[in-house]
């Protein structure tokens, strides 16, 4: 039986999108507690993206000329 070179390159090709996926992984860590927060950049990270969010500002009080809205959260 003689080697196909067309198995050869779909083999190859195979492995390479495995280790194209386990290169480009994402993980997400999520904080849902306010306050400080520790985070160890595992190994082989070059980047990181963050998202935050918080409360709006407080509207303008009473004694104001008709008070302000609130701001946006």
């Amino acid at each position: 039986m003689t080697d196909n070179p067309y198995n050869k390159k779909i083999v190859l090709i195979f492995f390479l999108l495995i280790l194209f996926n386990l290169v480009n992984a994402q993980v997400s860590d999520t904080f849902n507690s306010p306050g400080i927060a520790t985070w160890i950049v595992p190994c082989g990270v070059f980047s990181i993206d963050v998202e935050v969010w918080g409360a709006g500002g407080a509207g303008g009080s009473s004694t104001n000329r008709g008070g302000g809205g609130g701001g946006g959260g």
